[in-house]
């Protein structure tokens, strides 16, 4: 994953391939999107509470939020459990919650990157609502390619 609150990569890259940034304009980048799968997070496919991604996020205001939901159990009783929601315009990408995913095997939370021959593109996006003037290309980003433990989609 990429530290938050660390920049060292673009000061010791030697071959300039990774431009320094503080860490203020760094936090502006969006370098790719979690997504949670439904099939595999514990309080998607059950009733067990698991908050574990949206402690972890480093964002100020947080890009994952609980969403409370009923869910009925095999014997028919009924217990609210809070699932993970992203809220993809304040999601980074920095894959710290799919690090601290505690689903063995494949995380239930993964980040979708840009691929290596988008990440120019992508680098001269700045996240929406940063109040800073794009100079990208303005071609379509796509969605990417899965990143991460497990290979995703």
């Amino acid at each position: 994953p990429c530290d938050y609150g660390c920049n060292r990569c673009g000061e010791v890259c030697p071959t300039g391939a990774i431009p320094f940034l503080s860490l203020e304009e760094k936090r502006r980048w969006v370098i790719g999107h979690a997504y949670i799968d439904e099939s595999l997070c514990l309080p998607w496919t059950g009733d067990s509470q698991c908050s574990v991604c949206e402690e972890m996020c480093p964002v100020p205001d947080k890009a994952i939020r609980l969403q409370e939901a009923e869910v009925v159990r095999a014997d028919g009783s009924v217990v609210t459990v809070s699932r993970p929601v992203v809220l993809r315009e304040r999601c980074i990408g920095c894959g710290i919650c799919e690090a601290k995913c505690p689903v063995t095997g494949t995380a239930a939370i993964r980040v979708r990157v840009a691929g290596p021959e988008r990440l120019q593109d992508r680098f001269l996006q700045p996240r929406q609502g940063s109040g800073e003037q794009s100079h990208g290309t303005g071609r379509d980003e796509g969605q990417g390619r899965a990143g991460g433990r497990g290979g995703g989609r």
